[in-house]
């Protein structure tokens, strides 16, 4: 055991070993997920990606959400349908293969509405395939532009809606053509006939409830509403939260509060994020000084990641309180937007991580390790990455680039700022300036790098995102070398960083060969390579001594 432990330890400090290691995983993953590449490419997955990327749609979201999780909006489906000018769903024998495998694709996946079409025609026998068919041609057709023909479309649609036992989808098409059209009140009509004839249309169920929350009187509505918990279910978190204030349902909203669609989340995607995730606790824990399994410092780490979980859940209500109360969100608009992501995004997920980091607080100070508390708190910075990952997962938008880079972000972000609370705890007088100045630069550098990544006006500065990232990570890797504490670690932390990135990028390159074509799969996992390999040169540099 002893002589397995010493060579362990020699090959973990080992350049050579690592290099080769690191290059071994590498290029195995890369050779594995061109195999896998070419394996979806041999089922179709290339022509039906080739076929979606020209549909017109007007969100680039809509189309990111379809390739992560199989599935499309509506908006899509309709889309489509336009481009192939025919519903070609229920008439396949006069449709290119290509484009019937795509559209088949589409009516296999859960989304309500459009894409449960072809399942619940299949039931209906023949004359119910056929009306379906109309119904969702003609809502393809009014769901674009105003045109004469789109005004025809929903007068069909209206006309089906009408009748004392409508068909599925007609009421429920129709009104959405009517809220989008601003039609509040015609559109909540027929929701509520959907849903009535139709129970299982959770898309009626949400769009109703979603109806009563623009309207500032719906306060009575929205509480009859919330009574029924199957127009609850249908909600995502984030609406029900904001019906559960406007109804005055405190119950509503605590269950909200901890509700999330855990349920859309594949397990292949799931195990990649929990992958990722152990992959950063690892290292998090080599770099707090952790020897043992069974030690306490272990076991705080541990805990710092299950309340950086809770912190993110706390995180979606305190965003609808902030559009609730000071109506503080994005509306487009460039300098509101900025506001926004610095004293919205940025204020609000620091002060929830570092107040979920207090509770560990009193026991971590009691030891007087600051290698321990930055490793901690890079914890509770780790686990608010992790569930705030699944998030983004179920919104469907940029979830490769997080596993990468997002991850690491919050970890630093907290991880810094939890080392300056500590400081302050134990010497208020001196380090409260240090304290502030740090909390304010977490705030502030959080938002600007959101504001980089995401506002349209700042995506052309893209770069400068990644200079943030590397100042964050430069100045985390710097206060973790400074609070090592002496000792012999068996495995050393820089084998551990190496190994482990090797992983974890071999591992989200394998999901996204699996996912996406290859030119998509290398463009998902290459855009934040380079900030990956940034990341690798300032921790190499840091701890290529130990």
């Amino acid at each position: 055991m002893a002589r397995n432990a010493s060579r362990i330890a020699h090959l973990s400090r080992d350049k050579t070993f690592l290099t080769r290691a690191f290059f071994a995983i590498v290029i195995g993953c890369g050779v594995l997920g061109l195999g896998l590449s070419e394996l979806r490419s041999k089922a179709g997955h290339r022509e039906r990606f080739d076929i979606l990327s020209q549909i017109p749609v007007p969100d680039q979201a809509v189309l990111e959400d379809f390739l992560v999780r199989g599935e499309a909006s509506p908006e899509a489906y309709a889309a489509f349908i336009r481009h192939c000018r025919k519903l070609a769903a229920f008439a396949p024998d006069d449709v290119d293969p290509a484009a019937r495998d795509i559209i088949a694709l589409f009516a296999s996946s859960s989304i309500p509405t459009i894409t449960q079409a072809a399942a619940a025609a299949s039931a209906l026998g023949p004359e119910g395939i056929e009306v379906t068919g109309e119904i969702l041609a003609n809502y393809a057709t009014a769901l674009y532009p105003k045109d004469e023909a789109a005004r025809a479309a929903l007068q069909a649609l209206e006309s089906w809606a009408g009748e004392a036992q409508p068909a599925r989808f007609a009421c429920e098409c129709a009104a959405d053509i009517l809220q989008r059209r601003a039609h509040g009140d015609e559109a909540k009509t027929l929701f509520a006939k959907e849903v009535a004839h139709h129970p299982e249309s959770d898309f009626a169920r949400a769009s109703l409830v979603t109806l009563f929350l623009a309207d500032a009187q719906g306060g009575p509505a929205l509480k009859e509403l919330l009574r029924d918990k199957a127009n609850g279910r249908a909600l995502d978190s984030h609406t029900r939260m904001r019906a559960a204030l406007a109804a005055g349902d405190l119950g509503e909203l605590l269950i909200a509060l901890h509700y999330n669609r855990y349920s859309e989340v594949t397990l292949s995607l799931l195990s990649v994020t929990l992958f990722a995730g152990l992959i950063w606790f690892i290292i998090l824990a080599k770099l707090g000084g952790v020897k043992r399994l069974h030690e306490a410092r272990m076991a705080f780490c541990g805990a710092a990641v299950l309340l950086g979980m809770l912190s993110a859940k706390a995180t979606l209500l305190a965003v609808v309180l902030q559009e609730h109360l000071f109506g503080l969100k994005e509306n487009g608009e460039f300098l509101n937007d900025l506001v926004f992501f610095i004293s919205g995004v940025g204020l609000r997920e620091e002060t929830l991580k570092l107040l979920f980091l207090v509770p560990l607080a009193p026991f971590v100070l009691r030891r007087k390790s600051e290698a321990e508390m930055l490793a901690v708190s890079a914890c509770v910075g780790l686990g608010f990455a992790i569930e705030e990952n699944i998030g983004y997962f179920l919104g469907g938008s940029g979830f490769f680039g997080r596993m990468l880079m997002a991850n690491f972000l919050h970890i630093a972000l907290t991880g810094t700022l939890g080392l300056a609370f500590f400081r302050l705890c134990r010497w208020p007088r001196t380090r409260w300036e240090e304290f502030l100045g740090t909390f304010l630069a977490a705030v502030i550098l959080h938002g600007l790098y959101d504001a980089f990544i995401s506002l349209p006006d700042l995506r052309h500065l893209d770069m400068l995102a990644l200079f943030l990232f590397v100042l964050i990570a430069y100045r985390f890797l710097q206060l973790a070398k400074e609070a090592r504490e002496p000792g012999f670690n068996v495995i050393s932390p820089l084998g551990v960083f190496v190994i482990g990135c090797a992983l974890l990028a071999g591992g989200v390159w394998l999901y996204s060969a699996w996912i996406f074509p290859l030119r998509e799969a290398i463009k998902s996992v290459g855009n934040d390579a380079f900030g990956i390999a940034t990341l690798g040169f300032l921790y190499i540099n840091q701890f290529r001594d130990e």
